[in-house]
């Protein structure tokens, strides 16, 4: 009997050893606070002062810790609602990404990495995300990569933190290994692409890489449970949304290397913080108070349209700062322009069926139509034009008031509606006269 007590007290010791020190040994304390595991994980914090684990303790294969689920949910506390809102197998994806970063050292080289050919395989399976835009890593734009544009915008769109995307892009090396031997320009552009990448990653954070504006990620039917539809992220992620995403996400500053588990004599890591900085963020990554979303990635054209939108803002204050006179340039130059394209494209237009005064009409909106198109391209030569016209808009009203001793307001009237009456005369001639002709 004494024998049977003593065996069932030793086993009882040693499943409680397992259950409570385990956790300790297996995750040191500043690889979990980088993460910021810490804040929002009971168990860890509860454990967190035997974090010295006997030696017996110490050999215990983590990946059989994980295995039978019993610190699944522990493991994926830093993501919003522990992962749940996560298709499965991206969350697999996650989970061996976070135990290789929480403890490199129970995994041999190129243990357990799947290759980015099978992650790229469960994001299109998972998620739709469009369109395919230049990414910017640092101050260097790079287009036409497929591959990682759609890896950080799921990492992104989960809030993944930044040492985590790390563990993620180091798939990349296994198919490199597979594909070696391979001289291709392309090839050799996306491993440039993920080595600049992972560097500014490691260094910066999700600061250091920018999306154009637009982005779309979005979870496809069916792969979440229903009852977590609605904790999932917005299709497209504004700015203002950005920013209150990312803020809930901790971004390690300069995370420590990896370190083997603690001895039973070592105390220099006992109850060690590493410091976490919070960034502000705007779209996927800069600074909120530097710069806005996509102004790092501007093509020749968006740089064009941004010159002409400046150009005409400033010419029309110009304009308004004419006052009537401005206004009466740019009326007459519209009149100019409304009727003498009119007339020219009067003759170009063809109406089926009998000319009556019905088919003129629907001759004259087509006429009027292409007209405007063409107006909003001269748009800025016309104002151009109407502020330097501005002088003659003066003299005529002044010259209206004196000959007719109105006030400025009345000459300003008179040969507003001169114009107006003018271009409705033409076209009044052109839809009667067509009609009578034809």
């Amino acid at each position: 009997m004494p024998l049977i007590v003593a065996a069932i007290t030793h086993a009882l010791l040693i499943l409680s050893l397992k259950g409570n020190l385990l956790m300790a040994c297996a995750f040191p304390s500043s690889k979990l606070l980088s993460l910021g595991l810490l804040q929002s994980n009971p168990i860890v914090r509860s454990t967190s002062n035997c974090f010295d684990p006997p030696s017996k303790i110490r050999n215990f294969e983590l990946s059989s810790f994980i295995s039978d689920g019993a610190m699944e949910q522990d493991l994926l506390s830093y993501l919003p609602k522990r992962g749940q809102a996560v298709p499965p197998d991206f969350l697999q994806l996650i989970r061996g990404a976070t135990t290789r970063y929480s403890n490199p050292s129970s995994f041999a080289k190129g243990e357990s990495l799947c290759g980015i050919t099978h992650i790229m395989d469960v994001i299109d399976f998972e998620y739709k995300v469009s369109p395919n835009p230049p990414i910017a890593i640092r101050n260097v734009t790079y287009t036409n990569q497929r591959i990682l544009t759609k890896l950080l915008s799921v990492c992104l769109f989960h809030q993944l933190p930044a040492p985590i995307v790390c563990e993620v892009l180091k798939e990349y090396d296994v198919r490199n290994e597979k594909s070696s031997n391979n001289n291709d320009v392309t090839n050799v552009e996306e491993e440039d692409c993920f080595r600049t990448c992972l560097q500014a990653l490691k260094e910066d954070g999700w600061r250091a890489i920018a999306f154009p504006e637009g982005m779309r990620v979005q979870v496809r039917p069916g792969q979440v449970c229903s009852a977590w539809k609605d904790d999932l992220p917005s299709r497209k992620v504004t700015p203002e949304m950005a920013v209150a995403l990312l803020e809930k996400a901790h971004v390690a500053n300069n995370p420590p290397p990896p370190t083997s588990l603690p001895s039973d004599t070592d105390t220099s890591t006992r109850q060690t913080d590493t410091p976490i900085k919070k960034y502000k963020l705007v779209g996927p990554s800069f600074p909120r108070d530097r710069v806005t979303l996509a102004s790092k990635i501007k093509t020749r054209i968006t740089t064009i349209l941004s010159k002409v939108r400046s150009k005409t803002q400033k010419l029309t204050e110009k304009l308004n700062q004419a006052g009537r006179a401005g206004f009466l340039a740019y009326g007459f130059l519209n009149f100019a322009l409304y009727a003498g394209g009119t007339l020219l494209q009067w003759h170009h237009i063809s109406i089926s069926g009998p000319p009556t005064i019905s088919s003129q009409l629907q001759k004259l909106g087509k006429a009027l139509g292409t007209v405007y198109v063409g107006s909003q391209v001269t748009k800025l030569p016309r104002i151009a034009l109407a502020v330097a016209l501005a002088p003659v808009g003066n003299r005529s009203l002044d010259w209206l008031h004196e000959k007719l001793g109105v006030s400025e307001g009345t000459a300003f009237g008179i040969l507003t509606a001169a114009l107006i009456g003018s271009f409705l005369a033409v076209v009044g001639i052109l839809i009667v006269g067509s009609a009578l002709l034809e």
